[in-house]
């Protein structure tokens, strides 16, 4: 249950930050909060991470609702396993973050910019955390599978 609460809050945290700084900001429009480190900066993404598969608007929806799908089956196979479903949720509520930008604007609202990397969002971050959350409990899992195999 706390795992849904936390992604519920996350999405709420990605659409509010999203409203916050395309109210606020004209696309391409950066401030500085540490200079040449990191800035606020608005970007229209209309692909995918680092904007490949630019302006494939329907294939990404498309896709994202499948791996919605997916990652809900995934979660209730693994609801036992608090690690790999907290992942799972996280990757979803991320997931559906930018499904909303997608569906309403057509691309998706940025704004954290390292200046090293691409700009991303608050959405970014819970897909990403999430799947590596899942793909180190199968990493863990596997080897715990191999361990108990060796002593068989």
């Amino acid at each position: 249950m706390i795992a849904i609460l936390t992604g519920i809050v996350l999405l709420a945290a990605d659409l509010l930050t999203k409203h916050r700084i395309s109210s606020s900001f004209e696309p391409g429009q950066s401030i500085p909060v540490m200079e040449n480190v990191f800035h606020i900066t608005y970007a229209r993404n209309t692909g995918a991470a680092f904007s490949i598969l630019e302006n494939r608007l329907g294939f990404l929806i498309g896709f994202t609702l499948l791996a919605c799908i997916f990652l809900v089956g995934l979660a209730w196979w693994i609801r036992r396993d608090r690690a790999g479903f907290l992942g799972t949720v996280l990757a979803v509520s991320g997931a559906l973050g930018n499904l909303h930008d997608r569906i309403r604007f057509g691309y998706v609202r940025d704004f954290l910019d390292f200046r090293v990397f691409p700009i991303f969002n608050v959405a970014d971050i819970c897909v990403v955390t999430g799947m590596l959350l899942v793909a180190l409990r199968i990493v863990m899992l596997d080897r715990a599978e191999g361990k108990k195999s060796e002593q068989s």
